[in-house]
């Protein structure tokens, strides 16, 4: 049967959560800050494809623009 905890017992937990905190700080304060990505212009990429199969060069240019959708390849 569960029992609750003594008080000598919770001033220990308590103690220990509170050093888990400050080190955790204290991590957080020595890593550098977390740079956002830069701004991204509309157009992504450029895919040039040439296509020699049919006797002569056919060049196809796709662009991929920004886009939120997340189901896309750009």
């Amino acid at each position: 049967m569960y029992r609750k905890p003594s008080p000598k017992r919770q001033q220990a937990h308590s103690r220990k959560l509170q050093a888990l905190r400050r080190g955790r700080d204290r991590a957080n304060a020595s890593r550098p800050r977390r740079l956002y990505p830069p701004t991204l212009p509309d157009l992504r990429r450029v895919v040039t494809v040439t296509d020699y199969d049919s006797g002569r060069p056919v060049t196809h240019t796709l662009e991929m623009r920004k886009t939120a959708r997340i189901d896309t390849s750009a």
